[in-house]
């Protein structure tokens, strides 16, 4: 039996298949004054040529008809023609009447204008292109798509300095940028001559919003070069990645982007984060009975979507101890496959959802009926805006108003910015507009885990007597934007840290998964490196060492090295490093150690057999075995060494790097291998003192060596074993894919 249509209810403000706006009068009218003024200079720009050449032809018509009377029809054609910047000569002098000389005037005027359109257009370019070349620390835009016109009205608003690169100058989102006030080149953004042009190397921000990955990423490239030769080391590389796997592996290898800083956005998370924390959803504050929320389209924001309601889905159940299952339609018609690779990339959504793979039906009507129960919300997830907004008014119809429909608000609805709240039960989502479109270009790793890294830093301080005194004892929304700078430093300075230490960051893809412990030695090298990091942001804030702090006077007292602060101090840097995996699993990543660790173990110690090989009692010790022959404990040095390597650089203001190409310093001075021999001497005298070693002759048997003594009392031939060592390990790293870079602060 056919299932018949609820007649919906009629609600106040406009009909059941109407979009109702909601804002204050004055709103209203601005909107529609900018719109028609907008309208307008479209209107005059598109046919303007209609109405100039309109005018030519009067003034030709007039002059061709009534020029000289006694001139025949060729010379009255040949004076008409006269009146142009043509080159044609004049036939000879005649009497001329009001109409030849209106002609006259009218073929001026459009002389006048043809010619000062075509230079003012050419001066305006060159004028353009002469203000984006003087430019410094602002923001290049590089696509002016809707991903791109978000993010450069983003900037805008807060009163930064925007230059635009688009090869689609006469489009609708350029004429938007320039009603903000920002630059805009028509030019190719993958040239190295265009980002030259517009300064990229010299911004603070560049952004990276074409449509395809590839491009992004060549972009975000050949900025980072130029950066590298402008010498500017605080640029930011906004780069939208679709496909979260290449995001992966280009974070990896922008890690060695010494002049850069890589963030990732994907505009599919977005929407589908915006979609999903809508109160009147069933995910923003779920209840305990399970939602069945409709997804049609299996488009990159309908899975994204779905996994971002599973997730909040298994978010709710877990802290609940709930063992109940949401349901999940996902009507495509490729659902089936979608539902398929959804599950098996993320294990966790069949334990708490139901994935309900639907073929695309001919209308919602019979998604409806091929549905076992009512759903509680509907998403409209089509690449297609207008089939989006088809579908919500045929399933709000179908549902009789009584079913929330969601969909994204582009296009016409974003004219409109925050004005357009709801229709009815149509909720049309618009992404933020404003200061808050920064929402867009968020990092999918780095922005969360800057939050994170504020709310441990609150809990820390919430038992503190002093609590409320510091600027930074306030949620994240109450942050002055420089604090929250800082914090996103934070969360940069983690992911580094932790490369340092051989961890790579990987998204957890299997929600139930417990989250690691990270092993104590690894806790004690980042901490150092967090505190070498924190004193390096705090000198460049200008601030200096003191016995007590004073914050008003730039003042700190724990501005010394590692080594001079007290226990309590260390273990203030030690317990948050000791969160770092519980937090990335919160936010949806885990740790996983490097194999380049392994890799360069293994090479660290066939370095030490080929010095040894040459000695006489070479094959006495334990240690001079093949790798596969070694005991753990001396696999287990081997890999302490790899260890500390990141801390010995980090003391020399240097870093480990993945070796990208020639933005990768892989060289060391001569006094900065003086330096790391001396730490490598410091890290291994620490090692042997605590495994019971004593200063003697060497016996490996009663464990005496004669070098146990500080770096000042040894022998030239002692430390000249150190600066071998070290000088090996720009070559060592090399050959595992690292390099040596400059510290980012």
């Amino acid at each position: 039996m056919t299932r018949q249509r609820a007649q919906p209810k009629q609600r106040p403000g406009g009909d059941a298949r109407g979009l109702r706006v909601l804002g204050t009068g004055h709103q209203l009218v601005e909107v529609e004054r900018a719109r028609s003024r907008r309208v307008s200079r479209r209107l005059w720009q598109r046919w303007s040529w209609l109405v100039v050449l309109g005018v030519a032809l009067a003034a030709f018509g007039l002059a061709a008809a009534y020029g000289d009377e006694d001139a025949s029809l060729g010379a009255r054609l040949q004076d008409a023609l006269h009146l142009f910047p043509s080159g044609f000569p004049s036939s000879g002098d005649g009497d001329e009447r009001w109409q030849f000389t209106l002609a006259a005037y009218l073929a001026a005027i459009v002389s006048i204008y043809v010619t000062l359109r075509v230079v003012l257009t050419i001066l305006a370019e060159r004028v353009t292109a002469l203000r984006a070349g003087l430019r410094r620390s602002h923001v290049v835009v590089v696509g002016l798509g809707d991903k791109g016109l978000r993010a450069a009205s983003a900037f805008r608003d807060a009163g930064r300095a925007v230059t635009c690169v688009d090869t689609e100058v006469g489009s609708d989102a350029v004429e938007a940028a320039r009603e903000r006030g920002a630059l805009v080149l028509r030019a190719d953004g993958t040239q190295v001559a265009t980002l030259t042009a517009v300064r990229a190397g010299r911004a603070s921000d560049v952004v990276c919003a074409c449509r395809d990955d590839a491009t992004n990423a060549r972009i975000a490239t050949l900025a980072a070069g130029l950066a590298a030769r402008e010498g500017n080391r605080r640029l930011d590389l906004y780069v939208h990645i679709s496909d979260p796997e290449l995001a992966k592996l280009v974070r990896a290898a922008g890690a060695g982007l010494q002049h850069a800083r890589l963030h990732f956005f994907n505009v599919h998370d977005v929407w589908a984060e915006t979609l999903l924390a809508q109160e009147a959803g069933p995910f923003e504050s779920p209840s305990d009975v399970p939602p069945h929320a409709i997804v049609v389209g299996a488009t990159a924001l309908g899975t994204a979507l779905a996994v971002g309601a599973a997730r909040r889905w298994h978010r709710h159940v877990r802290s609940r101890g709930l063992d109940t299952r949401a349901r999940i339609t996902l009507a495509d018609r490729d659902a089936e496959a979608a539902c398929r690779l959804l599950a098996a990339r993320y294990p966790a959504i069949p334990r708490v959802c139901e994935l309900l793979p639907t073929p695309a039906p001919p209308d919602f009507l019979a998604l409806l009926e091929a549905s076992s129960e009512r759903p509680t919300a509907v998403y409209g997830c089509l690449d297609d805006r207008s089939a989006n907004l088809a579908l919500a008014l045929e399933a709000e119809y179908d549902l009789g108003g009584r079913t929330p429909v969601f969909i994204p608000a582009s296009a016409a609805a974003a004219e409109l910015g925050g004005l357009i709240v709801r229709a009815g039960s149509i909720h049309a989502v618009p992404l933020p507009s404003g200061e808050d479109a920064f929402a867009l270009l968020h990092d999918r790793l780095r922005e969360p885990l800057a939050h994170a890294v504020h709310a441990v830093y609150l809990e820390s301080r919430t038992a503190s007597p002093d609590f409320g005194s510091r600027p930074g004892d306030r949620p994240w929304s109450e942050l002055p934007e420089e604090l929250r700078r800082q914090n996103r430093d934070h969360a940069d300075g983690i992911a580094d840290q932790l490369r340092a230490v051989w961890f790579e960051i990987t998204p957890l893809d299997d929600w139930d998964e417990e989250p690691a412990a990270l092993p104590p030695a690894a806790i004690e090298a980042m901490a150092e490196l967090e505190h070498d990091r924190w004193c390096r942001e705090k000198r460049a804030a200008g601030f200096r060492y003191g016995p007590e702090r004073d914050d008003a006077r730039k003042i700190s007292d724990l501005l010394v090295p590692w080594e001079a602060l007290s226990e309590a101090d260390r273990e203030y840097d030690r317990r948050p490093v000791r969160e770092r995996p519980r937090l990335l699993h919160e936010i949806g990543y885990r740790l996983e150690r490097s194999p380049a660790r392994e890799t360069l173990a293994r090479a660290v110690h066939a370095r030490y057999l080929e010095t040894r090989r040459t000695a006489v009692e070479f094959g006495s010790l334990p240690a001079d075995r093949d790798w596969e022959e070694l005991a753990e404990e001396y696999r287990e040095r081997s890999r302490a060494n790899v260890d500390d390597i990141a801390v010995k650089l980090a003391r020399i203001g240097r870093q480990v790097a993945p070796l990208i190409g020639p933005d990768t310093g892989t060289t060391l001075s001569e006094a900065e291998v003086l330096e790391l021999a001396r730490l490598e001497h410091d890290r291994w005298l620490a090692e042997r003192l605590r495994e019971g070693w004593t200063a003697g002759p060497r016996d490996d048997a009663t464990r005496t060596h004669p070098d146990l003594l500080p770096w000042e009392a040894l022998s030239p031939d002692a430390r000249q074993k150190d600066v071998d060592l070290v000088r090996e390990i720009p070559a060592l790293l090399a050959a595992a894919g690292y390099g040596i870079a400059r510290s980012a602060n």
